[in-house]
């Protein structure tokens, strides 16, 4: 675990709650670098 998944992790859980604008998630996620169209392994 890093910042970064964090980071993603809260913008991800605040868009499906359309608390923050997932076109606005996605570009933040890219931008940290996490791979935004992979499986996430906690569901895996």
């Amino acid at each position: 675990m890093n910042a970064e998944s964090i980071v993603g992790a809260t913008l991800s859980k605040l868009a499906r709650e359309g608390k923050f604008k997932p076109k606005t998630a996605q570009k933040a996620l890219a931008e940290l670098g996490l791979n935004v169209d992979g499986v996430d392994p906690a569901r895996a």
